[in-house]
């Protein structure tokens, strides 16, 4: 084809960049070959199964829309040329914290007026920078976004005058993460449209589901709002923890849309029985509850209460547990290093607190999860020898949310082992340095020669531990907040699978405060192997459309890990 004098450069130049000569020519071949009796069907059945296909993006379309009757959002629809076809493969709902509306009208408004400029951004920018783009790779899309971003918010300087931009860089900041997301969920559907957690899982980490290792439901019941945000030190209620979880496990013979609507009535009911009532415990916009307990032992109660009503935990198989977040920087003395826990005449220290957690884990037998359990580094250096020690290290598991802020350069800072033969590498390149050459250099002085009292030399100091300072944790909680593009938590999943033995760590994916009914993010979790996945609120019709999915894509698995 190419090699005819009539064809124009431009079709030669396509027809060599997507192979078709040389795909047709082998078609031809293996048919000429096999001489089959219907050549032009078993033709199309080679081209069909060895055809490439990519995902390539086409467009992006936005419209604006409302969450909970009154939250201003936009939808955008994700168009890609996936086999020769065009069309929307999925329809991405803009979600939000709750810290991005105020209570002031003129902050809302000011942020309905960033969503509109997100929208135009997507519509008049991103989409002529990303046309025709090939998405197999998300980390290059993602570094095109985010450098685009970059370029349009970097600090300019006007005739030599260094001024920031005038422009508000929180509309681009929404943009780029829509986009980013967007893309994720509307490639996975190209490939498959029923078992799309397997084709995040294919996509992102090159292998399918595992049925033997689940993601769990992680379910907020209760919460407590800080005054100064996540992890202020003024708690808004008598509680001084945060988060409160219902974490619920797939068993065989265990109908878990059941177990979760039976435990979800029993809180309600146990709530309402309280001295506080509803009034109390105020549903927030996330359909979880505010935490109206007066401690950790009457809210663990409430939920533990739930649970043994449904009668759904057995001998055979521990279907619900507890988790819940410290979020110890609320009190936290960092000055003296201990935590007032109980009271500031009675301070405790990390070994103090450590053995508080191995009581309390020892009298509520359903609590499966700690979250940010100190604020330090020794909490976390002690808990796991004391967790072994009482037999609690198979139950239990401890992970990290606000201490790292969605930074994974601090992560690492504080969880990133030198391992022996690094260390050993590294002391021989140094050692090789010092060598010189035999019979090169000056000789040492013979004042220099004169050996050195024992117990006072170089050689006879231990060397120190570089991981001395360095703890680990079973499970990450990255936050949406925590990062602008997808492959920023991409990145925190690859640091966590890479460590070694039990530092391995495994992921949560959570969705936001406010949300559609959109269960993609059960297909993302399960794809992409995460230990937990976080549904804000559990008692919000938005958040039970993630439970069914979640519902009928384990029950599918299960049964794909009995046949094998």
């Amino acid at each position: 084809m190419t090699d005819h004098p009539l064809t124009p450069d431009p079709v030669k130049q396509y027809i060599d960049e997507q192979k078709i000569e040389i795909v047709m020519n082998t078609g031809i071949n293996k048919i000429l070959r096999e001489r089959p009796s219907d050549a032009l069907s078993a033709l199309a059945v080679y081209l069909t199964s060895n055809a490439e296909k990519k995902a390539i993006f086409s467009k992006f379309e936005c419209e604006e829309t409302i969450i909970g009757g009154k939250y201003h959002s936009f939808n955008t629809q994700v168009f890609i040329d996936f086999a020769g076809e065009v069309k929307c493969r999925h329809i991405h709902n803009y979600t939000f914290e709750n810290e991005d509306y105020t209570d002031s009208d003129e902050g809302n408004q000011t942020f309905m007026e960033q969503v509109i400029k997100a929208m135009e951004i997507i519509t008049n920018e991103i989409n002529p920078l990303l046309a025709g783009q090939d998405l197999s790779i998300v980390k290059k899309t993602d570094m095109i976004l985010q450098r685009f971003f970059e370029e349009k918010y970097a600090l300019s300087k006007a005739e030599g005058e260094g001024e920031e931009t005038p422009e508000d860089p929180i509309p681009g900041k929404i943009a780029i993460k829509v986009a980013s997301e967007a893309l994720i969920h509307g490639i996975a559907k190209c490939y498959d449209d029923y078992n799309t957690y397997d084709s995040y899982g294919t996509l992102m980490t090159g292998s399918k589901v595992d049925p033997s290792s689940f993601t769990k439901l992680m379910v907020t019941v209760l919460e407590v709002p800080r005054a100064g945000g996540a992890g202020g030190k003024v708690p808004a209620g008598k509680m001084k923890f945060s988060s409160l979880y219902l974490i619920l496990t797939p068993a065989p013979g265990v109908k878990l849309l059941q177990t979760f609507v039976k435990i979800q009535k029993a809180i309600h009911a146990n709530i309402n029985a309280t001295k506080v009532g509803l009034n109390g415990y105020k549903l927030q916009g996330n359909g979880a509850y505010f935490n109206a307990s007066d401690n950790i032992t009457e809210c663990l109660k409430l939920l533990e209460d739930a649970i043994n009503s449904t009668g759904c935990n057995s001998d055979e198989h521990t279907v619900a547990t507890i988790g819940f977040n410290s979020e110890p920087e609320a009190y936290y003395n960092s000055e003296q290093n201990k935590y007032d826990i109980e009271g500031p005449k009675n301070l405790f220290d990390a070994g103090m607190f450590v053995d508080w957690y191995i009581k309390l884990l020892n009298d509520h037998p359903l609590v499966s999860y700690l979250e940010d359990p100190f604020a330090e580094k020794e909490g976390y250096q002690l808990l796991p020898q004391k967790l072994q020690e009482a037999g609690l290290d198979q139950r239990v598991k401890f992970g990290l949310r606000n201490f790292h802020k969605g930074n994974l350069e601090t992560l690492k800072i504080h969880t990133e082992f030198i391992e022996k033969e690094e260390e050993d590498e590294a002391e021989g390149e140094e050692e090789k340095k010092e060598e010189a050459p035999e019979g090169e250099g000056e000789q040492p002085a013979e004042e220099e020669k004169k050996e050195t009292p024992e117990g006072e030399g170089e050689g006879d100091k231990e060397p120190e531990d570089p991981n001395k300072d360095k703890f680990y944790a079973n499970i990450l909680h990255v936050d949406r907040t925590h990062y602008k593009l997808f492959s920023d938590f991409l990145d925190f999943q690859s640091y966590g699978n890479t460590q070694k033995g039990e530092r391995k760590q495994r992921v949560i994916i959570q969705d936001n405060f406010y949300e559609s009914s959109n269960s993609d993010i059960i297909d993302l979790a399960l794809g992409l192997n995460a230990a937990y996945v976080n549904i804000k609120g559990i008692n919000n019709s938005t958040k039970l459309a993630k439970v069914l999915r979640y519902n009928t894509v384990s029950s599918r698995l299960l049964k794909l890990a009995d046949s094998e």
